[in-house]
């Protein structure tokens, strides 16, 4: 990329001890094969091992391109999350995300997904399908949460964290600003807060590897701790969403909780919260939203019977 040329796309990693991974990981990036100018914004949070000094040759071999920030106090155990950093100073149009850990395997992933989203600017993220591979790169699973169809989401799908789709095949538009917290689950809370500009799509093209290793954020935690995180994220969501949907996300943070042993130990608050919150259906946005659902599908199907009349 030249000197003081805008990138179209950013490319935001955060890595944290991937010494083993992170050449992996950037030649990934590197050897992606675009028509417009990027940029790879990399955060390393205070890494023990020799996560920095890989990261240093790097950027010593590609200043233009690579820039990356040295944390000398970990900001994850701060309550601060690193992705949101690295967002906050991307430039680019586009935003794509990959942790320190992963890596692409198609060097026209970002070739294809920018002209996706070009095309279509209804839709504000999209990603693809990735194998899950064990520490040394052996493949566990061909794809991750079996994705082999294309498919669209609608909003509504993305606004109550229940897609689950790979965080590194993840392309989306940069809105400028994204909402901060401290939560695991980044990937949830992204994809809600995307889902107040357009729909997603997922291709089942495979671009890409998910790792699974014992250093890993999520994979290390135990089931309970999954859960909790869960259900945290779950309690932000609705201040993240259009107000038509959110009595709809109260009401499943209520089932969540009831469904799972541990909150009415841990987490008992949650239950009588969401309970309460659900009362919001009754608002006239959310009976507004219901209606207008409803009636779309009466038309249709209308609309289907005399069709099949004629």
């Amino acid at each position: 990329m030249r000197e003081n040329q805008k990138p179209l796309l950013s490319i935001c990693c955060t890595t944290y001890n991937h010494e083993n991974y992170i050449a992996q990981t950037i030649d990934g990036f590197l050897m992606q094969l675009t028509s417009f100018p990027i940029e790879i914004l990399i955060h390393d949070d205070a890494s023990t091992d020799r996560t920095a000094e890989i990261l240093r040759k790097y950027e010593e071999e590609h200043p233009d391109v690579i820039k990356v920030i040295y944390q000398t106090e970990n900001q994850f155990s701060k309550g601060k999350r690193p992705m949101l950093l690295n967002f906050e100073r991307a430039q680019g149009k586009y935003i794509a995300f990959c942790e320190g850990d992963d890596y692409w395997t198609d060097p026209r992933k970002l070739k294809k997904q920018t002209e996706f989203l070009e095309r279509n600017p209804g839709v504000a993220f999209c990603g693809h399908a990735v194998k899950q591979v064990d520490a040394d790169g052996k493949t566990l699973q061909e794809s991750k949460f079996n994705i082999f169809e294309d498919r669209y989401f609608t909003q509504e799908e993305m606004a109550f964290g229940d897609l689950a789709i790979p965080t590194l095949s993840l392309l989306f538009r940069n809105y400028g600003s994204f909402p901060s917290h401290s939560l695991i689950n980044g990937d949830r809370i992204l994809l809600s807060f995307l889902s107040n500009f357009g729909q997603g799509y997922l291709s089942k093209e495979n671009m890409g590897a998910h790792r699974v290793h014992q250093g890993g954020v999520w994979s290390s935690r135990s089931p309970k701790q999954r859960i909790d995180a869960m259900t945290l994220t779950r309690l932000k969501m609705p201040k993240l969403i259009e107000p038509e949907r959110r009595s709809i996300a109260y009401f499943r943070l209520f089932i969540h909780s009831i469904r799972e042993d541990y909150s009415w130990g841990r987490k008992l608050k949650n239950i009588p919260l969401s309970l309460i919150l659900t009362f919001f259906w009754l608002r006239p946005t959310s009976l507004k939203f219901i209606y207008t659902r409803a009636h779309k599908k009466i038309n249709k199907a209308g609309h289907l019977r005399q069709s099949l009349c004629r």
